[in-house]
């Protein structure tokens, strides 16, 4: 199953889920997670449903408040409608709708918390564009070989990669020169419309695809993958930034350098 199904499966009922999610999520280590965090979040919410104390006899007195609001509505005559108010419904102002008032703003809080924590995932079009990229690796094959085997492993000219980087509409700042060993960097087309630049760097398994495509960016970060990569796509200021690794290659120690080290000169 891909992704979206995977998480709309697991949101459904993060604490039950069935065995053919959990077999999704053992074979993927980002499955794995999104189960975790949903699980540890519907426990934070039961924890925090289960931690509020109601007061003892609530339920009889909100009745009780019920009742006498609409007995005394009647009694007094406050009500100039021309339909009697009915007992046991009471007015608006009543310290009845008080209390429901309070239990509706708390399950708003609860429900906001779940929005913003369980985002709904990648768009079809998001994955789309993720795909195109791990198909666009392939095209490269021969280039990584070679940096893979250690034929090729020339560091590239920084006023070269300063030129491709321009054609993206980014420049790169010196952390990226200090800490990274570019060795390939080119313009590219993945996605035609998009102006996009290509580079690779060594990684701890192999070779390291870094994309930069100055497009719109995605609306949450989210991983993609086939039989052989790994990879993540990361939103920027101005566009999105796209690292694509061997299965086992760990992305994080590579993101954060060039995310931290981009820099917008559209």
């Amino acid at each position: 199953m891909d992704e979206i199904e995977f998480r709309q499966r697991v949101y459904a009922n993060p604490a039950a889920p069935d065995e053919e999610v959990l077999a999704a999520a053992r074979e993927n280590p980002a499955f794995q997670k999104i189960l975790d965090e949903a699980q540890k979040m519907d426990a934070d919410i039961h924890d925090l449903v289960s931690g509020i104390v109601v007061p003892e006899g609530l339920h009889n007195r909100l009745l009780d408040i019920a009742n006498e609001d609409g007995i005394e509505a009647l009694d007094s005559g406050e009500n100039d409608d021309p339909i009697p108010n009915v007992v046991g419904v009471p007015p608006a102002n009543s310290s009845f709708f008080k209390y429901y008032a309070m239990a509706a703003c708390l399950l708003l809080v609860v429900g906001v918390t779940f929005t913003l924590t369980y985002n709904p995932g990648p768009t079809a079009p998001e994955l789309a564009m993720g795909d195109e990229f791990i198909n666009h690796i392939y095209m490269e094959a021969p280039e990584m070989a070679l940096m893979n085997s250690g034929a090729n492993n020339s560091v590239v000219n920084w006023n070269d990669v300063d030129s491709i980087m321009a054609t993206a509409g980014v420049q790169l700042a010196g952390g990226v020169r200090d800490e990274s060993n570019l060795f390939y960097a080119n313009p590219c087309i993945v996605i035609p419309e998009y102006a996009s630049a290509h580079m690779m760097v060594q990684g701890s398994s192999g070779t390291v695809s870094v994309f930069v495509i100055q497009n719109s960016p995605v609306s949450n970060e989210f991983q993609i993958r086939d039989e052989r990569f790994n990879g993540v796509v990361v939103p920027l200021d101005q566009g999105n930034l796209i690292l694509v690794g061997e299965e086992d290659e760990n992305l994080e120690p590579v993101r954060n350098l060039f995310s931290e080290n981009l820099e917008w000169v559209i």
